[in-house]
């Protein structure tokens, strides 16, 4: 069942059959209903959802006495960068997913640091936990030869995704390096800002804002550029890590969240702390006046990619593991 603004998708002729939620999110009682009607019509042995599906999915599936109930979980908790007025919202946030958890046979991380979230915030037993990495497939995109001084940072523009710190550690960068290039890829409220803390740097000539862009663009634009950059504060399994690594990118990141658990520091890139300019600047300057490093990362990383991360390895993890839980629920 795909979100509901994507009706153009729904196909009752194929296998799997598609359909979509009558709301764009579900979340009204329409789409419960809906779900109710499909479970009694395809008696399913299991259910997974994922993002905004997750709480009416679990509640009518367990209702309905589904076996096996699935809930992924997929964005890395942030609460110290909530505002004021956020913080009564994430706990009543907090509190309903206690609940919802508690109708889940399993709940599915993207990855092993999210378990210890799940068991600490949101009280779910460590026997529930199953953790799967996000997987993409083998994109296979033609490319130039990598540009030397280009670099590129994807994301949303926010104070989450530490893009003021890329900005700044350019500044020290332009030092050594003056004709280093960083794309920033994404949009959101803190382009204003950042625009400014540019201009502050006086580094406008050595950053371009791309706005958003069409996915193959920006695959095409991280293949050709000498490193992915992501400075962000926190995070759980960032695709964009993958993507880096299937276009033979190296990442500089920080070592946050489930990061440490893709990129293997010194191998496939680099790990850096947080809120740390300087670090950053070193790292970036270290690699881009050493192409040879350059390409023994980016061929690092394409393997530790193919050998972990690559969607066809990854689907057979994952239902082998499903058939697991199944031939279970049968046996019992």
């Amino acid at each position: 069942i795909t979100p509901g603004q994507k009706t153009h998708k729904i196909s009752s002729e194929t296998n799997p059959v598609i359909y979509s939620w009558p709301s764009y999110r579900p979340s009204k009682f329409r789409d419960g209903w809906f779900l109710y009607q499909a479970i009694r019509k395809f008696k399913p042995v299991l259910i997974l959802a994922n993002f905004g599906a997750v709480n009416i999915s679990m509640i009518v599936s367990w209702l309905l006495r589904v076996p096996l109930r699935l809930a992924t979980y997929r964005t890395a908790a942030h609460f110290e960068y909530l505002e004021e007025k956020q913080k009564f919202k994430q706990f009543i946030f907090i509190i309903r997913k206690i609940i919802i958890y508690k109708f889940c046979t399993n709940v599915l991380p993207v990855a092993k640091v999210l378990s210890e979230e799940l068991r600490d915030i949101y009280k779910v037993p460590q026997k529930k936990i199953q953790h799967f990495y996000n997987a993409l497939p083998n994109t296979k995109i033609m490319s130039s030869p990598k540009q030397e001084m280009e670099i590129i940072c994807v994301g949303n523009l926010s104070a989450g995704k530490g893009q003021d710190i890329l900005l700044q550690s350019i500044y020290f960068v332009k030092e050594t390096l003056p004709d280093i290039h960083l794309s920033l890829v994404g949009l959101d409220k803190w382009r204003g800002y950042l625009y400014d803390l540019t201009s502050e740097l006086g580094i406008e000539k050595n950053v371009s804002f791309l706005g958003q862009l069409p996915h193959p663009t920006v695959l095409s634009k991280i293949a050709n550029s000498s490193i992915l950059i992501l400075p962000t504060r926190y995070d759980a399994c960032p695709k964009v890590v993958i993507e880096a690594m299937s276009l033979k990118t190296p990442v500089i990141a920080s070592n946050v969240g489930g990061i440490p658990e893709l990129i293997r520091n010194n191998i496939d890139g680099f790990l850096i702390p947080t809120n740390n300019p300087k670090i950053l600047s070193e790292k970036i300057i270290y690699l881009l006046c050493n192409s040879e490093l350059i390409e023994i990362m980016g061929h690092n990383a394409y393997e530790h990619y193919i050998n972990n991360f690559e969607l066809t390895q990854a689907v057979e993890k994952q239902v082998n593991w499903m058939e697991y839980k199944i031939s279970d629920v049968s046996n019992d």
